[in-house]
């Protein structure tokens, strides 16, 4: 895609899927509309997670809200209890499902 498409608006969300598998994890990535590189490290011995780009993408959401924060100071590391309890959220619901051994 080339940055004149990119400043058209058209759409960026690129989901990779499986990068690669590591020993005992598998790696997940996506690179977001508003540049973000998500990479995604998870246990192997659990379920394949067929879902996992809805969660980078509720990440990436989280992620954008968090910076778009006016009282985010500018090369301050990112500090917010919303995106903190969304990627708790996001890594128990996981968790659950993995345990039950089934994927959302």
């Amino acid at each position: 895609m080339t940055f004149r498409a990119m400043q058209a608006g058209a759409n960026m969300d690129m989901y990779f899927g499986l990068l690669f598998p590591i020993e005992d994890y598998r790696v997940y990535g996506m690179y977001s509309n508003n540049f973000n590189k998500l990479v995604v490290i998870c246990d192997s011995s659990g379920p394949e997670l067929p879902n996992m780009r809805e969660i980078l993408l509720s990440f990436s959401s989280a992620f954008v809200a968090a910076l778009q924060n006016p009282f985010q100071e500018i090369g301050k590391p990112l500090k917010s209890k919303r995106l903190d309890a969304a990627v708790a959220s996001l890594t128990n619901r996981q968790n659950q499902f993995a345990k039950r051994g089934v994927a959302p």
